[in-house]
């Protein structure tokens, strides 16, 4: 589950609320706010009413702000990982009757306790419940303590942009955590069904090198076999056999199509994480004019005799290039893989006043961000300022937005923005 929350904003999503209002150009208006310091609301959110893009009024800009940084919170692996220890302790497994009907389900008509100390025949038993359409099945939660929580962790003031994230953590919760963490917590184990399938019970056993399953429960008593290596085997043994029976149901002519679809699919074979359209395995080098990441709207430009050069879409030199003849042609599509792998090296320009520790500042945020730093280079400049530079390695925009957004907070920064390689 760690794992899981450490990459859930880097994952694919559906389009989301947040989703659209980043594709409405929200997310600085979001970034800005969440950082909490002293602003006007509906002055800031004035600059971004776009009426091509959908955003109408300042409402409908703060809306989208709200819904960017409730997926922000909703995506924190640390407010994730706090409220699922505290709900494996204080939540319960709650049902109710789903009919008027008397069933064999009777005793769980009005029915809750701890889902800590749930024995596993009652879980089997809701759940059947549940199944067999008798039930109305639900995790009772601590909102009001999940909500202090994250109130906690995400608030830093009382004034506007506090009540602002607060508000947003309080939807985070409701909408987005709160489902998640019941769905995650009502499978997150096995219940005693599957000893009911001997040829599954007899296979996990000899892959768990004992003999019966007695000898199971003896090793797990002793330290021989870890409860979590028991409850994996089985998981992947139920998870081989579904496989296996979908493979079983399927046509003759089905396997067929399925041979002919895999020969014929012939997609582009990235390079450094570069789609180049039309061109497979193509030499690509990043350009040091604008240095993008993955995340970036890119496009990609052909050298003479150094293969494609990926540029930003935004990048000074490509918009320069578009009223000059002689580069006609050799702008080409080109687009970020799927997944990308390995580390980009990116430059930020930081104009901030003079001041001592500055740079240790500065180096500290990335320390703490865990960010791979190649050159971290200054000087002063007249009236007390400084200029600073610093080229480092992010895997994605998201990263090094965040980068950004914590340089940003520390005193006497004035300026930062993409700089040259």
């Amino acid at each position: 589950a760690e794992v899981e929350d450490l990459y859930r904003p880097y994952k694919p999503k559906r389009r989301t609320r947040a989703t659209m209002a980043r594709e409405k150009g929200l997310a600085p208006l979001a970034d800005a706010i969440f950082l909490q310091q002293k602003m006007d609301l509906q002055a800031a959110a004035g600059k971004f009413i776009d009426e091509e893009k959908g955003v109408l009024t300042c409402e409908d800009a703060l809306a989208g702000a709200h819904d960017i940084i409730a997926e922000m919170i909703s995506d924190s692996a640390d407010a994730r990982a706090e409220l699922r220890d505290a709900f494996h302790r204080t939540s319960a497994l709650t049902a109710k009757a789903a009919k008027e009907e008397d069933s064999v389900y009777r005793q769980y008509y009005d029915f809750s306790e701890s889902y800590r100390t749930l024995p596993s025949h009652r879980i089997l038993a809701v759940n059947r419940g549940e199944k067999d359409g008798f039930l109305k099945v639900s995790m009772v939660m601590d909102a009001v303590s999940a909500k202090d929580a994250l109130h906690r962790r995400f608030v830093k003031n009382d004034g506007d942009t506090g009540r602002f994230v607060a508000a947003c953590a309080d939807d985070a919760y409701d909408r987005l955590l709160q489902p998640s963490l019941e769905s995650e917590l009502r499978r997150a184990g096995l219940t005693t069904a599957y000893l009911e399938d001997d040829e599954l019970l007899q296979t996990c056993i000899r892959k768990l090198s004992v003999t019966s399953l007695d000898d199971m429960y003896a090793a797990i008593g002793y330290g021989g076999i870890t409860c979590t290596r028991a409850v994996n085997r089985f998981k992947d043994e139920i998870a081989r056999a579904a496989r296996a029976q979908a493979q079983s149901q399927k046509s003759e002519l089905d396997r067929i199509n399925e041979a002919v679809e895999r020969r014929s699919a012939q997609p582009a074979k990235a390079v450094q994480g570069v789609l180049v359209e039309g061109m497979d395995n193509c030499l690509i080098k990043f350009s040091r004019c604008c240095t993008p990441v993955p995340g970036d709207p890119i496009i990609g430009f052909i050298t003479r005799g150094q293969g494609v050069s990926i540029h930003r879409a935004d990048c000074p030199n490509y918009l320069n290039s578009l009223c000059k003849r002689e580069q006609e042609g050799r702008w080409l599509n080109v687009s970020w893989a799927d997944k990308t792998l390995g580390l980009y090296s990116t430059t930020l320009r930081i104009l901030a006043r003079d001041r001592n520790g500055l740079i240790l500042d500065i180096a500290a945020v990335l320390n703490a961000l865990n960010a791979k730093v190649r050159s971290l280079n200054a000087r002063s400049l007249p009236e007390g300022n400084a200029l600073v530079y610093v080229t480092t390695e992010v895997p994605d925009l998201a990263s090094l937005r965040l980068i950004i957004a914590r340089i940003r907070t520390l005193g006497g920064v004035r300026e930062i923005d993409r700089g040259n390689g």
